[in-house]
């Protein structure tokens, strides 16, 4: 079980470049929640510009969740309220986000 954690403001979480291997493009991360014993993260993504990654599988458990813009995950196009969530060691198809697309990540 996680300890107690205070509540924070997003305004007060810096960004830096996006944490996502294997794709082209250079969004922008804030760190919601980082647990540094396992390496499980929240995070707000903004993709100022085109991002893609090839498909291929997943080192971690990971989810999106799109607040603004449109994410394609091979066929399937998530827009606005859009949640996808892949399961470690999954093989999945290309991502391919349009610039101005904006959502939440999670990942452990």
């Amino acid at each position: 079980m996680r300890p107690h954690v205070e509540l924070v403001h997003e305004n007060d979480l810096i960004f830096h470049p996006g944490e996502l291997p294997g794709g082209e493009g250079k969004p922008r991360q804030q760190n919601l929640c980082y647990d540094e014993e396992n390496g499980a993260a929240s995070t707000r993504l903004i993709f100022d510009d085109a991002w893609s990654r090839p498909g291929g599988y997943h080192h971690a458990d990971t989810e999106w969740y799109v607040t603004k813009g449109e994410i394609s995950i091979g066929r399937r196009v998530l827009g606005k309220g859009g949640y996808w969530r892949a399961p470690r060691g999954l093989g999945v198809p290309s991502h391919d986000v349009v610039p101005g697309t904006e959502g939440a990540g999670f990942g452990r």
